[in-house]
């Protein structure tokens, strides 16, 4: 019997989505092959996952939204305060995942908006991250979108044999 891989599957959208939706799509054939743990805010997120695999939910999920769509600018930038006091109770629920499930296979983060959660469960759980990109970095402010780039590209791994099954 061949071992059922775990994944971490970190959806830091809370309402309903493209990005869940597209992600419950490959989830329901998916979810024969692996285990999914979900780590993703309270909402309808969290009551959606639930079908699939345990879920983890917090206040907030840590994210850093410098997207053509909702990118700082003036006082948005106060918006950071919200994510650092997410960020506490992000890694609470990291560290109950860890009790939870001592050992997962592969991080997946769904959307790269939450990137300083992914970045804190792959220095936790020492694991490859899967990052899907589906917003695009705001253009004018360069900086960050070459950051983002390079911490992307710093935790790139070798390919798990996982994918040999799939």
């Amino acid at each position: 019997m061949k071992k059922k891989y775990k994944i971490l599957f970190i959806q830091p959208i809370e309402a309903f989505s493209g990005s869940l939706k597209s992600s419950e799509e490959y989830i329901k054939d998916l979810k024969k092959k692996f285990i999914f743990i979900f780590f993703t805010p309270n909402g309808f997120s969290s009551r959606t996952l639930n079908k699939y695999g345990k879920v983890f939910t917090s206040l907030g999920i840590c994210k850093y939204d410098n997207t053509e769509n909702s990118h700082y600018r003036g006082l948005r930038w106060i918006l950071l305060i919200r994510e650092v006091i997410y960020f506490v109770f992000t890694i609470f629920a990291l560290l109950r995942i860890k009790m939870y499930s001592k050992e997962i296979d592969l991080i997946h983060l769904n959307e790269i908006t939450g990137l300083p959660t992914a970045i804190f469960a792959k220095l936790l759980f020492k694991k490859p991250l899967i990052v899907h990109v589906r917003s695009l970095n705001y253009k004018r402010n360069n900086k960050f979108s070459k950051f983002y780039l390079k911490a992307i590209n710093k935790l790139e791994e070798k390919k798990l044999e996982i994918y040999k099954d799939v």
